[in-house]
């Protein structure tokens, strides 16, 4: 199977729609990260 231009667009499209699902859907609330919670 050749890899396109058509391979690369819908690749490139999944990952942004992943990161802005991510940016704006699951991390609604900001809250401060504490050390402890960023170790484990």
């Amino acid at each position: 199977m050749e890899i396109t231009s058509i391979h690369w667009f819908a690749f490139i499209a999944f990952i942004i729609v992943m990161l802005l699902l991510d940016l704006g859907v699951f991390h609604k609330k900001d809250s401060v990260v504490s050390i402890k919670s960023a170790i484990y």
